[in-house]
């Protein structure tokens, strides 16, 4: 057994006693006694108690291998305690600083072989602490330094996890911009474009020799993250900060697995998608879910986990996880709104919290990160770490159950971090209400469309020719499109415009004045919708409102906007394209559903979360649609009651009604079919 069929329920106390003191801390708490007793045998023995299965603790914070030594023999008695409790325990390591006035003490020249330089000059620092230096990305001493800890961790302490922070490069203007970076840059251009005809092509001249790095200081406008990126070096800088970051978390990734093929790896990098993450923090999805790693950590919502406002915003980590779990990644993240903030901890936002989590994310309760209340003890409710304990059944050997995938480029939001966002958002504030079976499809999988009724093209500007080819085939073949305004398919991987656009190869004229339609091409079909709308504005005006607010830097807020107001053009889109969804799910749209199924079996699984604090749900009904007939059907819960359900005969062929009482806060329906039915040729994600 090992985390993977345990499932992961989390409390990280990762925090060495040294760096508390470093920072000053302790003038309204023990920090010493705080220390030994998140260390100490009574405290695991507790966590256990309360259902909680992995530890992460202190190991690796930048201050140097001879430094930080005291606190290893710590972790590595604790690893002991927790084996000896039938606990899970993970290591803390910080790729993205070192410590100069300790790490000095066993290598002089650390600052010259490890550090950045921005175009401020060198080094640059972590945000207000000047004594935490940045590396340089391209400075393989760096890594090859980093790695003997990984060594020390997995080898001779035997971690089962390694949780690295800091997997993300830092932004303009403060990337590195040092004599490595400038080699490493040229170099890449040069094997990207190898000949004259290329470069010219690309850059208009040729020869990388002079070619200097791009400085946001020459910029009319000090934006930092430009909404949309045109400027052929700026574009390829981007990419070869990505490649950079790509390459440092396979280095990882591969550094740990090679030594111990079970010990589980998780980075905390960045999965905003409100974000330009490739200008942010140098992360391109594909790139990251290719490397290996068994875990992922969002810090997105981090003051305010799953949420609903009182002005009806719904807030969750639905994108993320989804993403995450289709390529079998366990996406970790924090659970609690007090958890930064302070405030109180709300017993019913924390219930939420964690079935949000157990619903969307790949078999994990979340994380408690600090969370010790004055009684020294994290705070989660405890019924529903058991459950998920209990109820392994529920949670492990699952796949998701969609119908349909809305379209995912990174290369689009990379160069046009504005109005496909915003659609993106409002394309899926308008899925999540309506409880449409949907997950996310990069576009690096474009292969897999074949696996889909129907797809979704929410604003996605920048194609190659092989996903356009793709997708007409898609169609042709008897798949569903939705496109989602004009831009769709326009530009190619660089941002320029297409010989052939999408809507040449489709045959179909659409364009910012053209009406939605619908349209049968081949024996697929083809749904087009030219814009979505918030009720604060169109996505243009969203993006000029938020870079009005947010300067120097430019960051969407999807808070400050609501759902679509044409909302139904969308849906009945999708409805028309899909040819009907496998589930209908009648409840309100206060309550998010997601759909699994277990791997090699006609088992579907429904969850249902209520993010509603202030009522409970009323008795609802599943529809399903050419399933088979239902066999079975049983309902599981963590709160005090479960509800009772029952089948009942459905209006139309091939239809099964199932009839469910009213629940508090989460439920997860069983489904047991007969026997899965072909749906019009298309497999689905199951």
């Amino acid at each position: 057994m090992g985390l993977k069929e345990d499932g992961i329920r989390t409390l990280g106390v990762w925090e060495p006693l040294a760096h508390e003191i470093r920072l000053g801390r302790g003038a309204d708490r023990d920090l010493e006694k705080d220390y030994q007793w998140t260390n100490s045998e009574k405290f695991v023995r507790g966590l256990k108690d309360r259902g909680f299965n992995l530890l992460i603790t202190q190991f690796e914070k930048g201050y140097g291998l001879k430094a930080e030594a005291k606190g290893r023999q710590d972790t590595k008695r604790l690893v002991q305690i927790c084996r000896k409790h039938g606990m899970y325990i993970g290591g803390y390591f910080r790729y993205s600083t070192f410590i100069p006035e300790t790490i000095k003490q066993e290598i002089p020249d650390c600052v010259e072989r490890f550090a950045d330089a921005t175009i401020y000059g060198p080094p640059s620092r972590y945000n207000d602490q000047y004594w935490r230096f940045m590396p340089c990305p391209s400075s393989n001493e760096f890594l090859e330094y980093f790695d003997k800890f990984i060594a020390i961790g997995v080898e001779e302490i035997h971690l089962d996890a390694i949780f690295v922070d800091g997997v993300a490069l830092r932004l303009e203007p403060f990337s590195c911009h040092c004599p490595r970076c400038h080699e490493g840059f040229r170099q890449w251009l040069q094997d990207r474009y190898p000949t004259p005809d290329e470069q010219f092509k690309r850059f208009g001249f040729t020869g990388f020799d002079y070619v200097e790095l791009p400085d946001p200081r020459f910029s009319p406008v000090r934006v930092w993250v430009n909404p949309i990126l045109h400027e052929p070096i700026a574009q390829e800088w981007l990419f070869f900060r990505c490649h950079l970051l790509e390459k440092i978390w396979k280095f990882i990734v591969d550094a740990v697995h090679r030594r111990d093929p079970d010990c589980f790896v998780l980075g905390n990098t960045s999965l905003y998608p409100h974000l330009n993450i490739g200008s942010y923090s140098a992360v391109e999805l594909a790139r990251i879910f290719r490397c290996g790693s068994e875990g992922l950590f969002s810090e997105e919502h981090q003051y305010s986990a799953a949420h609903l406002s009182d002005d009806d915003y719904l807030q969750g980590y639905f994108e993320s996880a989804k993403k995450c779990r289709r390529h079998g990644i366990s996406m970790f993240a924090y659970n609690c709104s007090g958890l930064l903030t302070g405030q109180p901890l709300d017993p019913e936002a924390t219930r939420r919290s964690m079935a949000h989590q157990m619903a969307f994310t790949n078999d994990s309760t979340g994380v408690y990160a600090g969370q010790i209340a004055d009684d020294g003890w994290p705070q989660p409710d405890t019924n529903y770490h058991f459950f998920h304990r209990d109820h392994r059944e529920l949670f492990t050997s699952n796949k998701p159950a969609h119908d349909l995938a809305m379209y995912c480029s990174d290369r689009t939001r990379a160069l046009n971090c504005g109005t496909p966002i915003v659609t993106d958002h409002l394309a899926l504030d308008t899925l999540m209400r309506s409880h449409v079976p949907f997950g996310y499809l990069m576009a690096e999988d474009h292969a897999d469309v074949f696996d889909y009724r129907a797809i979704i093209l929410p604003e996605i500007e920048c194609m190659t020719v092989e996903e356009l080819e793709t997708i007409v085939r898609y169609v042709k073949q008897g798949g569903g499109l939705v496109i989602i305004s004009a831009n769709t398919g326009r530009q190619n991987e660089l941002g320029r415009l297409h010989q052939q656009t999408l809507s040449d190869r489709l045959g179909l004229e659409f364009k910012a004045d053209t009406p939605a339609f619908t349209a049968r091409l081949g024996k697929g079909r083809v749904a087009y919708v030219p814009m979505l709308v918030a009720p604060e504005g169109t996505p243009k005006e969203l993006v000029a409102k938020a870079a009005k607010k947010t300067l120097p830097y430019f960051e969407l807020e999807p808070p400050d906007w609501h759902g679509p107001r044409n909302a139904d053009d969308l849906l009945n889109a999708v409805k028309w394209a899909s040819q009907g969804f496998s589930f209908e799910v009648l409840v309100p749209r206060t309550t998010v559903v997601e759909f699994a199924v277990k791997n090699d079996s006609p088992r579907y699984l429904v969850h249902l979360v209520n993010f509603d604090l202030k009522s409970d749900v009323g008795p609802f009904e599943i529809i399903t649609h050419g399933l088979g007939k239902v066999s079975k059907v049983q309902v599981f819960s963590p709160d005090e009651q479960t509800p009772k359900s029952k089948v009942c005969d459905a209006d139309g062929p091939g239809q099964c009604c199932i009839q469910v009482g009213g629940f508090h806060r989460y439920i997860i329906v069983a489904i047991n079919v007969a026997k899965s039915a072909t749906k019009q040729g298309k497999k689905g994600s199951r």
